[in-house]
């Protein structure tokens, strides 16, 4: 099994059992989810089609192999399948056997909540962000909170969990690797300071990339207050010395 963004070494076989000596090639049209790197000796590429053509001695096998790289987004359940076509000088012609590679992915989730649905202008609101990984492999993970017009961030720290957090007044920044097991889950935690006016709301959110191209976000809206006045009835007496 692989992961996206991982390297597959394909290796094609050419066996001449002849006692003659020949030519022969190798065509592979890639599959679609892959891309090709680099390839061996006599191996060219171009626009996703891979070639080889050499002599083949009597008795003798000649190794091709070329590397490719997974494309990224996939889900976890592709299957990659690969064939090649392999031909002699006759014209005769052969298919080799299929390989078939099943990708693993990562599969991140995020939930951000405020410590409260509404606030008075000019307080400070918290807010926790919880991302987890509940794929088959590590996730090296980039959130990114840009601060919306009404936010101005006072500070950011990392609850629990890899990774770290990187914050100013505009916007928090947090990097970590997830894996599959004890460390699959982060919590970061800011405060910043809202302000605005009633009947105004205050949304941000919370952006996340898997490291394979794969980004889920969440969001947190805040209602601003409206301001409270109290009015005390004024009582004028006629007073007389």
């Amino acid at each position: 099994m692989a992961a996206p963004n991982d390297l597959l070494l394909y290796t094609v076989t050419v066996k001449n059992t002849g006692v003659v000596d020949t030519v022969a090639s190798v065509t592979d049209t890639l599959p679609a989810q892959v891309t090709f790197v680099s390839g061996g000796e006599g191996v060219s590429h171009n626009a996703g089609v891979v070639t080889w053509s050499g002599p083949v001695t009597a008795g003798v096998s000649v190794p091709i192999t070329y590397q490719v790289r997974i494309n990224a987004p996939l889900p976890a359940g592709t299957q990659i399948v690969n064939t090649a076509q392999v031909a002699d000088a006759c014209g005769r012609s052969w298919t080799t056997n299929a390989v078939t590679t099943t990708l693993r992915a990562a599969n991140v989730t995020v939930s951000k909540e405020a410590n409260t649905a509404e606030a008075a202008s000019d307080t400070v609101v918290t807010y926790t962000i919880v991302i987890q990984n509940v794929g088959q492999v590590e996730a090296n993970v980039v959130m990114t909170d840009v601060m919306p017009t009404g936010l101005t961030v006072e500070d950011a720290w990392v609850m629990s969990g890899p990774g770290s957090v990187v914050w100013a007044s505009d916007a928090v920044t947090y990097t970590g690797t997830l894996d599959t097991a004890y460390n699959n889950t982060a919590r970061i935690r800011f405060r910043a300071t809202i302000s605005g006016s009633f009947p105004n709301v205050v949304r941000n959110v919370a952006w996340v990339n898997d490291g394979q191209g794969n980004v889920v976000s969440d969001d947190a809206v805040v209602a601003i207050a409206p301001v409270s006045r109290i009015y005390l009835p004024l009582v004028m007496r006629n007073y007389k010395p």
